[in-house]
């Protein structure tokens, strides 16, 4: 390989888009530092974003890039996007992510998730979620929560529908 060839290697390729992540938190105390989990995507990647209701109360709003790079969605935004385009929301965030993280998510959500509930925008992305597409889960709990046999239980169900989940941070 020449120098010319590797100068243009080493050179981004202006047609090759960021990907696409779609972050999500639902309702507990650590997600008051999603929007640092926010800011730290932004910088590779083009970033939308969904909160439960109950996530909504913890984040701290400060934390969001102040920029406007990434687009929040929560339920209330479902039953407009749907008279607007006569589809749900949750399809079109599913087709525009190449990976979901979710982060962090909650023991709620997990129960829903393998109840097969959909009673929010986030439980029906996930399930209408392509597991061919990544799935990144941050679990987080009470530690008394941890060590319950049936936490061990959801977790294992989790990894084995192809959820990448992460417990060690």
């Amino acid at each position: 390989m020449n120098e010319s060839s590797r100068m243009n290697s080493a050179r981004p390729d202006p047609t090759r888009r960021k990907p696409r992540v779609l972050l999500a938190a639902c309702g507990c105390q650590a997600a008051e530092n999603f929007g640092l989990v926010c800011q730290s995507f932004t910088t590779w990647a083009e970033v939308r974003a969904v909160l439960t209701n109950d996530a909504w109360r913890f984040v701290n709003r400060s934390f969001l890039p102040p920029d406007g790079s990434v687009t929040l969605y929560s339920d209330r935004d479902q039953p407009v996007f749907w008279q607007r385009n006569g589809w749900g929301l949750h399809v079109d965030l599913h087709n525009w992510a190449d990976i979901m993280v979710i982060a962090p998510m909650s023991a709620n959500t997990i129960a829903k998730m393998l109840g097969g509930l959909c009673d929010n925008l986030l439980t029906s992305i996930i399930r209408i979620w392509d597991y061919k597409k990544p799935l990144y889960a941050v679990p987080w709990m009470e530690p008394s929560m941890w060590v319950n046999p049936l936490t061990a239980k959801q977790i294992q169900s989790l990894r084995q529908l192809g959820i990448i989940v992460v417990t060690d941070i």
